[in-house]
């Protein structure tokens, strides 16, 4: 029987003996004990009363010291570890500081915040959402779209085609983390079809 820990890298696509990628980075708040539960168990709350985020009675997997998964080789780990988490574990430090500052209660849905930000480098912390992206999705993702392999494993690589690619970011309260692989969206009566992935690493999301 193979060993679990041996795959594909969801990133450069050798296989080989995958190391534990920390979704979001360790050092974001994601060091502690945690919970996990599947879409199949959430869809169990379609019909029923309960809020979508009350997981009373659903079957869970628990996880100790954050989520995670094997899902990068030890080289593409290293690399984006070392490249780009630090700079994203300050842009969720300071996510926080600012919803600190401005108070949870005041914060409203649908609403446009400006945030200032200082000292941060926005293209590493980019690739760094991009790596986590590569990570909850299959490595058909990096396959399918080589320029996304090249953003993230070439230091120097600084846009990818804003027509084929957008990145927005929304702001939001609590403490669910959040992974939704690619998925399709349609809009009905434009027929527009979008191709999405979302994750959520508070104090931010991000849809790709």
């Amino acid at each position: 029987m193979k060993n679990e820990r041996d795959g594909k890298c969801r990133i450069c696509g050798g296989y080989s003996k995958l190391s534990f990628e920390h979704i979001p980075p360790k050092k974001a708040f994601n060091d502690k004990k945690a919970f996990i539960y599947e879409g199949r168990e959430l869809m169990k709350q379609i019909g029923s009363e309960k809020f979508p985020w009350d997981t009373s009675g659903l079957r869970y997997r628990q996880m100790q010291g954050g989520i995670g998964s094997y899902t990068l080789c030890g080289d593409c780990n290293n690399k984006t570890g070392g490249w780009y988490a630090p700079s994203f574990i300050d842009f969720i430090h300071l996510g926080y500081r600012f919803i600190l500052d401005y108070g949870y209660p005041s914060l409203q849905h649908g609403t446009i915040y400006p945030i200032k930000f200082y000292d941060l480098y926005p293209l590493k912390i980019i690739k760094q959402v991009f790596t986590m992206f590569c990570s909850i999705n299959s490595p058909e993702l990096a396959e399918t779209h080589p320029d996304i392999r090249k953003f993230i494993l070439s230091k120097q690589s600084c846009g990818l085609d804003p027509n084929k690619y957008a990145l927005l970011i929304y702001l939001g309260k609590g403490a669910l983390i959040r992974n939704i692989g690619i998925s399709g969206m349609l809009s009905i009566g434009k027929g527009k079809t979008r191709v999405i992935s979302e994750l959520s690493t508070p104090p931010f999301g991000f849809v790709l």
